[in-house]
């Protein structure tokens, strides 16, 4: 598992977020590889210097402007569980 810098201490000592920290290496690693766009990998370039709603925000609304990408369906799925899994996190 990556580095999850000042996350670190609640996957140590936090079962319950194990889980989200798992969906959130897994899109990280989606991103990192550019499969979601430029747009969308600079913005996970800065999230360590936002606060998560405003993250997730700005992630959100890059995905609807996007008319174009390919899967979108199957996409809303995973942000769908995404964001069960950060409300139960909560």
């Amino acid at each position: 598992m990556r580095n999850l810098g000042k996350y670190d201490d609640y996957m140590k000592t936090e079962d319950k977020f194990k889980d989200y920290w798992i969906a959130v290496e897994e899109i990280d690693s989606l991103i990192s590889e550019g499969f979601f766009g430029k747009e969308v990998k600079a913005l996970t370039s800065r999230k360590e210097l936002m606060d998560i709603a405003d993250f997730l925000s700005e992630a959100i609304g890059l995905w609807i402007k996007n008319a174009d990408q390919y899967g979108k369906e199957e996409i809303k799925g995973l942000i769908l569980v995404f964001l069960k899994l950060y409300s139960e996190v909560k």
